[in-house]
């Protein structure tokens, strides 16, 4: 039946037939084994241009390691390591209370807060409820509280003058951020 038909047909058909035959061959074979390949190239190029990128970056940084390290060397000091919470707030305290002595300031009540536990570090303080002082022992208390060790820093300053005495009295807070030891 198909025999009859195809030989039915002019030499012209025929050829254009084949033709249409070899051109659907053809697309068959490039959507089944060329586009896959074709897609695999650019996902490998995407990819590798992806991973360019990335190593661009990482080269541009480890071109700062130097840069980093020395930056890092000026403040490695800075922080305290903590050996325990507890001991670390009393720590604090001795350092406030011999800061104290050493100004003339006279505190009258000193209490330990929570710390403030980060993923490195944490941030202990402690609340000065009543402390008296003359404006310039406050003034050279404040002024080496901030140039002690360990980054001691003033976190809340409440002050009430007392005119007839010249005194100052008021309230502070002050804070010093410590590493832990699992940290470093």
């Amino acid at each position: 039946m198909i025999t009859d038909k195809l030989q039915k047909l002019g030499q012209r058909e025929k050829v254009m037939l084949w033709l249409a035959g070899i051109v659907i061959l053809l697309l068959l074979i490039d959507k089944l084994t060329m586009q896959p390949v074709v897609d695999a190239m650019k996902w490998c190029n995407s990819s590798i241009k992806q991973e360019e990128k990335d190593l661009n970056y990482n080269l541009s940084v480890l071109c700062k390691d130097e840069e980093v390290s020395a930056a890092y060397a000026k403040v490695e000091g800075l922080l305290d390591e903590a050996k325990s919470r507890g001991t670390a707030t009393d720590e604090i305290k001795a350092q406030i209370d011999l800061l104290a002595s050493a100004t003339g300031l006279m505190i009258n009540s000193m209490e330990p807060r929570a710390p403030v536990v980060s993923k490195f570090y944490d941030t202990y303080a402690v609340e000065i409820g009543s402390f008296e002082a003359q404006p310039e022992n406050l003034l050279t208390f404040l002024h080496r509280l901030h140039k002690a060790p360990g980054m001691l820093r003033m976190a809340s300053l409440v002050l009430e003058m007392q005119s007839e005495e010249q005194r100052i009295k008021g309230s502070m807070q002050i804070t010093k951020v410590m590493v832990r030891p699992s940290a470093i």
